[in-house]
């Protein structure tokens, strides 16, 4: 990726927006992993009772 590119973007507030967009997909992801964990609960509790 072109540096001067990079800047250009960041001085005009592209880096706000990056960082949004970083921090809506991590929390995302947070989501999609507890899902994962309660599921993963459910079908152990299922199994051993």
């Amino acid at each position: 990726m072109n540096i001067h590119i990079y800047w250009h973007i960041v001085a005009k507030g592209g880096f706000s927006s990056m960082l949004s967009m970083f921090l809506l997909y991590s929390t995302k992801m947070l989501f999609r992993i507890n899902d994962i964990n309660s599921f993963v609960s459910q079908v152990q509790a299922c199994y051993c009772s």
